[in-house]
């Protein structure tokens, strides 16, 4: 395993992004910390791995600072089923990812940011008819769906 050799102002400069996004709109580990780690020279799985570890505590913190200053949407029966099957999607990710090739890991998730990308695109400009997402919220089932995609996504990136 390659221990990378960045200097600290390169980590903080990474850390603060991520964190800035994380609570910012939700990102911060797959958009910013992989990214840099690859360009540092770490595989793209050190990369993930690293990243998830980051994550866990910049996402505690920022739920409890939206959960502090704005609530939570989700009923808590609902927040419990995309917790569960988010862990579950999340071990089907990283066995998913231990089997990728760097060549596919890295296309897949390109092709993942650019898909997203060019629907909160289009949605923001009110094109092609898509409607606000979160008006009139899905079943329980949509929420399960959401976590379950949500855990094997984030155990690949």
């Amino acid at each position: 395993m390659t221990q990378l050799n960045a200097p600290l102002a390169h980590s903080a400069r990474t850390g603060f992004l991520a964190g800035l996004l994380n609570g910012l709109i939700g990102i911060g580990g797959g958009i910013v910390i992989v990214p840099s780690m690859i360009a540092r020279g770490a595989s793209p799985q050190q990369a993930v791995g690293t990243s998830l570890a980051a994550v866990v505590v910049l996402s505690s913190m920022a739920f409890v600072a939206h959960a502090w200053h704005a609530g939570v949407a989700l009923p808590s029966e609902h927040f419990l089923v995309v917790i569960v099957l988010g862990v579950i999607g999340a071990l089907i990710g990283a066995w998913v990812l231990s089997k990728l090739s760097v060549k596919w890991m890295l296309l897949l998730f390109s092709t993942l940011v650019f898909c997203l990308s060019l629907r909160l695109i289009v949605q923001g400009l009110g094109i092609g008819g898509l409607q606000p997402i979160w008006p009139g919220a899905v079943n329980v089932y949509g929420y399960a769906s959401v976590g379950l995609a949500s855990g094997i996504l984030s155990g690949m990136f």
